[in-house]
């Protein structure tokens, strides 16, 4: 078994509870919301919106069962347990679940910002083409784990701060590449994200009274959850990383010590928050 990091009782029983806790309400609500858009039909929404509903909840399962599954175990155990084939697995099945969740918020975005400003628009659209965004979404958020099983496929590590697998990024060639796919596959989205949310809100407020918003204010809501959740991981990577050396020490080892596990699993949030952002903003939601 690998090694992790050491971390205090304080600390470790922290991380293990917020692991558990998500891992838990993240699966019991995700599965309701799978059912509700399914079987049960009890959210009532337009059938894009239901669609994207549907595979951001899939992407959610995905991400708990990938990342944070193995790190409640590799708490707990205080090591990593489950080998190195396992790394991969776990590694190739997170990756397009973390990028697609991004893509599929930003394309629920649009599309309730379309079917406020423009609803006799909205009637075109039936559930096949949800099922088509999805696909391309899905399709999009497969590009890196894609190029990086091209590249090297066994650059996959275990990290012992976070306590789940990760790709290393060793290859000279990702010194050129990984900035153009960064850019593209979380730095664009997640700007449309940020941008589309306040406009739904400015949208939301104007209309409000004379147009059905509901469908809209939810999307402001798992937008906004969204931004709370991975906003420090965006901070962390994007800006401190590359601007480290001007830090003081004592900021410096905050930053890559505490404020790194932070960002690294505040983003747990992300996955267990929607079912109730459903249940709180749709009057249609029935659990």
């Amino acid at each position: 078994m690998i090694p992790v990091a050491h971390l205090t009782p304080a600390e470790r029983c922290l991380l293990i509870s917020w692991c558990f806790i998500t891992l838990i309400l993240g699966l019991i609500g995700n599965s309701i919301i799978l059912l509700a858009t399914s079987q049960r039909r009890a959210i009532r929404l337009d059938p894009v919106s239901l669609v994207l509903i549907r595979n951001i909840a899939i992407s959610d399962v995905g991400l708990i069962l990938s990342a944070g599954f193995p790190s409640l175990i590799s708490l707990i155990l205080d090591a990593w347990p489950f080998g190195q084939s396992s790394c991969y697995l776990f590694h190739y099945i997170k990756a397009p679940c973390f990028i697609v969740a991004v893509l599929l918020i930003a394309a629920l975005h649009v599309n309730k910002l379309v079917n406020i400003s423009y609803p006799l628009r909205a009637l075109g659209r039936n559930r096949r083409t949800g099922v088509i965004i999805s696909v391309i979404m899905w399709l999009m958020s497969s590009v890196l784990p894609i190029i990086q099983l091209i590249v090297k496929p066994t650059d996959v590590i275990f990290d012992g701060q976070v306590f789940r697998c990760k790709y290393a990024y060793r290859h000279p060639i990702w010194k050129e590449l990984l900035p153009l796919v960064a850019l593209l596959m979380t730095v664009i989205p997640n700007i449309i994200v940020m941008f589309t949310t306040v406009s739904l809100l400015v949208v939301v407020k104007r209309v409000r009274g004379r147009v059905r918003v509901s469908g809209g204010i939810t999307a402001v809501y798992v937008g906004a959850v969204y931004i709370v959740a991975y906003l420090p991981i965006s901070y962390y990577n994007l800006v401190y990383i590359t601007n480290a050396h001007s830090f003081p020490p004592k900021i410096k080892y905050f930053m890559d010590v505490y404020f790194f596990k932070f960002a690294y699993f505040i983003p747990f949030l992300n996955v267990v928050c929607n079912v109730f952002i459903y249940y709180i903003s749709l009057e249609s939601f029935n659990m």
